[in-house]
């Protein structure tokens, strides 16, 4: 089950490939199942949120909002995220 941001217009990368200190936004929640779907949601973490992720391990650690949340690698790869554009 996939569940998409209806503002999607970039690239997207996995929620752990962003660098710790970096911010982006919630693109999608990409192929998963029911159970950690339901999770996911339950937390509060919806496509359009904006993110900023805090470390990378042991357990993928992030903000969203004023909350800061700390996912396995396995569950924090199905968040997709797209960066700001640079500005210029």
């Amino acid at each position: 089950m996939t569940i998409l941001c209806p503002e999607t217009r970039t690239l997207s990368i996995p929620l752990t490939m962003l660098a710790k200190g970096r911010s982006a936004v919630v693109e999608a929640i990409d192929d998963v199942d029911r159970e950690d779907l339901r999770k996911l949601l339950a937390l509060g973490i919806l496509p359009g949120d904006p993110v900023t992720m805090i470390r990378l391990w042991p357990a993928v650690v992030f903000r969203v909002g004023g909350t800061e949340f700390a996912l396995d690698r396995r569950l924090a790869d199905r968040i997709r995220v797209r960066e700001p554009e640079p500005r210029g």
